[in-house]
Order: C-alpha cells, then sequence, then structure tokens
C-alpha cells in the first residue's frame, strides 16, 4: 500500500456492507480513509440476513465461518407459473448481515482505514474541506483538504 502526498483524504459515512467496503478498497489503493458509524459494533443493527453470488464470495475474502449455506436450487415464480432451476454448483451464499459488516470492517481497518465508531457525521462544509462528527458527547472536525 503506497500513500500519495497529493491523494486527499477521504470519509466514509456508514459502516454497513457498502461503505465498509468502499473504505477497504479507498485504504488498499493507499487513500487515507476515515470511516464513520453511528454503531460502536459494526453490523449491530443491520436487521437482516445477506446473499451473494457465489462468485463474490473469494473476492470479498470471505471466511467459512462466515458462510451459512450455499443455494443450488432456485424457484421462479411469476404469478401462477412455477419453475424450479437447479445448478451443479452453487450460485448464491447466504450469511449473517452483522458478521459480514463486522468483516468487511475489519478488512478496511486492516487495510489502514480509520474508524469512527459511535460517531454521528454532522456537517460537511465544502468551502472549507472540513467534516464535522461528535462522538461520546464531544464534538469534533477535521480537515480533509
Amino acid at each position: 500500500m503506497t500513500t500519495h502526498a497529493d491523494v486527499k483524504p477521504v470519509a466514509v459515512v456508514g459502516a454497513g456492507c457498502a461503505g465498509a467496503t468502499a473504505a477497504w478498497h479507498l485504504a488498499r489503493a493507499g487513500v487515507p480513509t476515515w470511516l464513520f458509524d453511528l454503531q460502536q459494533t459494526p453490523g449491530e443493527r443491520a436487521a437482516c440476513g445477506g446473499m451473494m453470488l457465489h462468485s463474490l464470495r473469494h473476492r470479498m475474502r470471505m471466511p467459512d465461518d462466515l458462510v451459512d449455506g450455499e443455494v443450488n436450487r432456485v424457484w421462479v415464480i411469476r404469478g401462477q407459473e412455477r419453475r424450479r432451476l437447479d445448478f451443479r454448483t452453487p450460485v448464491f451464499v447466504n450469511f449473517d448481515r452483522c458478521r459480514f459488516d463486522a468483516h468487511l470492517v475489519g478488512l478496511a481497518e486492516d487495510a489502514g482505514c480509520v474508524r469512527h465508531a459511535g460517531a454521528r457525521v454532522r456537517e460537511w462544509d465544502p468551502e472549507r474541506s472540513t467534516l464535522t462528527w461528535t462522538s461520546g458527547g464531544e464534538r469534533h472536525e477535521a480537515s480533509f483538504s
């Protein structure tokens, strides 16, 4: 990982699947990255399970213990018509979103991303390139120029 002096830092707000993945890839590319999330624990408020294409599993570096199951049969239903599709190999994996979000945040941190847990982003001032947030009852501000 190489950090370039002319690369401006990036703030990612929200440490769900999308935010944590963005932070991970930015940090891997050498971009100084800060990840802000309201929750102390990644995935703490994810209220659903997850499913992704089996082919993405390895790209997302999903360890075996995060996989709850593999799907190789799909039902397609349209009106009264039902059709079953069977595949030789798994097409999807399903997983627990809470644990997966925590996994992605861990990858981002391992790549150099700075995480701000329990932080509520309050304001972005584009003229000054400053971000304001509160955490633990205290107000914080950082320059992103």
